[in-house]
C-alpha cells in the first residue's frame, strides 16, 4: 500500500483506478489491521461458542441420565450375578463389580456349539425373568448415544481458545486510539460485554459438567483422578 499512499502525495485521483482509490482509503483509516483482526474474531467468536456449548450439554444430559436409571442399574446386577456364578469356585468368584470394560467381552465366552454367547445368553435370562425390571433400559440413555460422538476430551482446550479470542480482541479495543463513542468502539464494546457474560456461562457449564461426569465415574467405581474421556466412557454403554 506503500506506493499508492506515495503517488497520492503528488498527484490527483484522475488517472487512478477504483481498486487504488479503495486502497488510498483504507490506508487512511487508523489501526486498520488492528480493527480487521478484531473484526474477524468478533465474528468467529459466536460460532464456535454455537459448536461448544452443544455439545457439552449433551454430556450433561448423559451423565444426569445415567445416575437416574434403574432399569440399567438392574441390568449391570444381572450381569454380575451371572459372571459370579460362571466363575464360582475361582480367585473371581464373589465379586462386587466389574469394570465396564469387560463388557465387550460378552461375547467372547460362547456355548459348546458355538451358536450362542454370554450376550445372547444374558438377554434371554432378562427376557424370561426380569423384563419387567430391565426392558426399556435404552430409553432410559437415550442421551448416550449423542454423548458418545463428542470429543468432551477436547472441551478444555476449545474453551482456552474461545477465552484467548475474547483477551485478544479486549487488547485490539486497549490499543486502538480512539474516542470512545466511535463506531469501532462501540461495536466493539457492545461485543465485549455480551460475549464476556457468554464465556463466563459457558465455562460455568462446563464446571457443572465436568462435576457430574467426576460424580458418574464415582458411581461406578472408576478412575476420577485420570478420568477417561468422556466419548471412551459413554461408547461403552453405546454398545451394548
Amino acid at each position: 500500500m506503500e506506493p499508492v499512499i506515495e503517488y497520492f502525495k503528488d498527484h490527483d485521483d484522475s488517472n487512478i483506478g477504483d481498486a487504488e482509490k479503495f486502497a488510498y482509503a483504507l490506508s487512511k483509516i487508523p489501526s486498520l489491521n488492528i480493527k480487521l483482526t478484531a473484526f474477524a474474531q468478533k465474528l468467529e467468536f459466536p460460532v464456535k461458542l454455537a459448536e461448544v456449548t452443544p455439545d457439552i450439554k449433551k454430556v450433561q444430559v448423559a451423565c444426569e441420565q445415567i445416575l437416574k436409571s434403574k432399569k440399567f442399574i438392574r441390568l449391570m446386577e444381572i450381569v454380575l450375578l451371572i459372571g459370579n456364578y460362571l466363575n464360582k469356585g475361582t480367585n473371581r468368584d464373589k465379586c462386587h463389580g466389574f469394570k465396564f470394560n469387560t463388557l465387550s467381552k460378552l461375547t467372547d465366552t460362547k456355548t459348546g456349539d458355538n451358536k450362542r454367547t454370554l450376550l445372547h445368553y444374558i438377554a434371554s435370562i432378562t427376557e424370561e425373568k426380569y423384563k419387567e425390571e430391565v426392558w426399556g433400559w435404552e430409553q432410559e440413555l437415550e442421551g448416550i448415544p449423542a454423548a458418545a460422538k463428542v470429543a468432551g476430551a477436547q472441551f478444555e482446550s476449545d474453551i482456552g481458545a474461545l477465552d484467548k479470542m475474547f483477551q485478544d480482541v479486549k487488547k485490539s479495543i486497549s490499543s486502538v486510539k480512539e474516542d470512545s463513542n466511535s463506531d469501532f468502539m462501540k461495536i466493539m464494546n457492545t461485543f465485549t460485554v455480551a460475549s464476556e457474560g457468554d464465556l463466563s456461562d459457558l465455562k460455568s457449564l462446563f464446571d457443572e459438567t465436568n462435576k457430574k461426569y467426576l460424580e458418574v465415574l464415582d458411581y461406578f467405581a472408576e478412575d476420577t483422578k485420570k478420568p477417561q474421556p468422556p466419548e471412551d466412557f459413554f461408547n461403552q454403554f453405546h454398545n451394548l
